[in-house]
């Protein structure tokens, strides 16, 4: 009996330095909205639904989403962490929210990967969100891609254990595509979805501009 009570006190001691090692090398990022927030599609009145998927992530390196084309974003992006209908997602009206959580773990030099997806992130990389019903540009999909100055992934530094927390709210928190706001006097935050064009539209939004430009030149 005792060398079993022995035993199981080893057991014990090697899963609680297994956490503890763990834990020490990792940091929690957590990332989520106010409950009651309020979640839009393109048309300002109607809300997200169970078809719309929250990611946290970043772009490779290089990417900059504010200038390259939307149809490179799908293969540039990396996920961090996300939140679907039943898993972080709530679009029920009134209760409304996203709420995830994942570890930035120790990767060796600068960088970390996530304990969620296990994809590599570097410190001090920006992290963005992306909210989306497809990913594909098609007819119907609609995007938002949210940032913030001070969202960037941190070093799983066993020094500073304290997890790191993003919300919807944070002050300085803009919107790449789509939009977001927060009201001053209730603290209800808005995020609105915007539809994205076909690729083959974007291409005839873009020639309409240059041609628009070049006749503005020779009416001089």
């Amino acid at each position: 009996m005792k060398a079993t009570n022995t035993n199981l006190k080893l057991v014990a001691l090697l899963l609680l330095s297994l956490t503890l090692t763990i834990t020490s090398h990792s940091r929690s990022i957590s990332w989520n909205s106010g409950v009651g927030d309020n979640f839009l599609t393109a048309d300002g009145i109607t809300a997200l639904d169970g078809s719309f998927s929250f990611e946290l992530g970043g772009f490779t390196s290089g990417f900059d989403p504010t200038v390259q084309p939307l149809s490179l974003w799908q293969t540039n992006w990396v996920v961090f962490d996300t939140a679907v209908d039943g898993s972080g997602w709530n679009p029920t009206p009134g209760i409304s929210n996203y709420a995830g959580a994942a570890f930035a773990q120790a990767a060796g030099g600068s960088n970390i990967t996530s304990s969620d997806t296990g994809l590599g992130f570097t410190v001090g990389q920006q992290a963005y969100i992306w909210t989306f019903n497809s990913k594909s540009l098609t007819s119907g999909t609609e995007w938002s891609l949210i940032r913030n100055a001070v969202w960037t992934y941190p070093a799983a530094d066993p020094m500073n254990p304290n997890a790191v927390e993003w919300n919807l709210s944070d002050p300085g928190t803009t919107a790449v595509v789509g939009a977001t706001s927060t009201d001053g006097g209730t603290f209800v935050s808005t995020l609105q979805t915007q539809a994205v064009p076909e690729p083959g539209s974007a291409l005839l939004i873009a020639a309409a501009g240059i041609l628009f430009r070049l006749r503005r030149r020779y009416s001089r």
